[in-house]
């Protein structure tokens, strides 16, 4: 049994992940605590859980593509070949890092565009929000990349799917 050790990047992203979902989770219920025995509801807490919403999925999902842990169907490709199975992994992959691309270079459009647009309730630049759309397509790319240059080295070798 291979025992894998977390790096330090993915600790961080799981950390960083892990304190967003917690202050999100605590935002949320002090506005609704606020709503309910104050009568008064905290307009910045709406906006400010979106954006760590969006931290917190983006971050997931580059956690869950470090873990080949995104929802797939694979009846096919474990009743295929080893070889038909590399191939099938490898040109998955070359998809993954098509959308990455796009993401990355949508993303960086995007953020460019609204870093000098303010959030109406934070004041906090939509672009700084959004930064993190380019961030994670670009650390998609480095381990979607770093895999398919695995995996086209272990051709014919029993490895992945």
């Amino acid at each position: 049994m291979k025992v894998q050790t977390k790096s330090r990047a993915e600790g961080l992203l799981e950390y960083v992940g892990g304190i967003l979902l917690g202050l999100m989770v605590v935002i949320v219920f002090a506005n609704v605590v606020s709503r309910y025995y104050l009568n008064y509801s905290l307009a910045f807490t709406e906006e400010l859980s979106r954006f760590m919403f969006t931290w917190v999925v983006l971050i997931g999902t580059v956690l869950a593509l470090v873990h080949n842990e995104h929802l797939g169907i694979d009846i096919l490709l474990h009743s295929l070949p080893v070889k038909a199975r590399q191939v099938l992994c490898v040109i998955n992959d070359l998809i993954i890092l098509a959308g990455a691309a796009i993401l990355l270079v949508g993303g960086y459009r995007l953020t460019k565009e609204n870093f000098n647009w303010p959030a109406p309730a934070t004041n906090i630049p939509y672009g700084a929000v959004q930064v993190i759309v380019p961030v994670t397509a670009l650390l998609m790319i480095f381990i979607v990349g770093h895999r398919v240059f695995c995996d086209i080295g272990a051709f014919g070798k029993e490895k992945r799917g």
